[in-house]
């Protein structure tokens, strides 16, 4: 089985290239298990392409501490995927917002979405998160959130916005850790 991993992206011009590239290559999952015509896939993704960085806008994002942009790759170096990861701070709380979560199809339904969102739960202690959350207007990728344990917060017409309150989660492993259940 493929070992994905989170690798951060470089505000250089070749780093943004492949940025581009990867979303560019992107099948949303608006449909469960991608069912979706082609004229659809076509629409999406020109919406979608609306909403990625110029390379001022990527480089400046990268600039911010608050704002971690990763490739998933594979064992092979390969990109397989992509997250944007922006945390932000009331006071002492953190809050990690995911802004782009996606696997190239031929990745999906394999498990290795649960094991990158176990990477991003990672960043999210190493960072003192207690809540993470995430809107998804896509009926697929709405059902592996929840899976992972997100409860839908609020809805309008186009999407679902989800959190899951990990500040619990953090306790509950270090009281498992401190009794030697590790």
């Amino acid at each position: 089985m493929c070992k994905p991993k989170l690798v951060r992206m470089t505000p250089d011009y070749d780093c943004f290239r492949l940025y581009r590239r990867a979303f560019a290559r992107l099948d949303y999952s608006y449909f469960p298990n991608s069912e979706i015509s082609e004229q659809k896939k076509k629409e999406i993704r020109n919406r979608a392409s609306q909403g990625l960085f110029n390379s001022q806008e990527y480089e400046f994002q990268l600039s911010q501490a608050s704002v971690e942009l990763y490739f998933i790759k594979n064992e092979n170096d390969e990109i397989i995927g992509a997250t944007n990861l922006f945390f932000d701070y009331k006071g002492s709380k953190g809050i990690l917002y995911i802004g782009e979560f996606f696997l190239y199809n031929e990745y999906k339904r394999k498990g290795l979405g649960t094991i990158v969102f176990n990477l991003i739960l990672e960043k999210a202690r190493e960072r003192k998160v207690f809540k993470i959350e995430m809107w998804c207007p896509f009926l697929g990728a709405q059902k592996f959130w929840e899976k992972m344990g997100f409860k839908q917060c609020c809805r309008d017409r186009e999407r679902v916005n989800f959190e899951m309150i990990v500040s619990k989660k953090w306790k509950k492993d270090a009281l498992i850790q401190i009794s030697g259940f590790v």
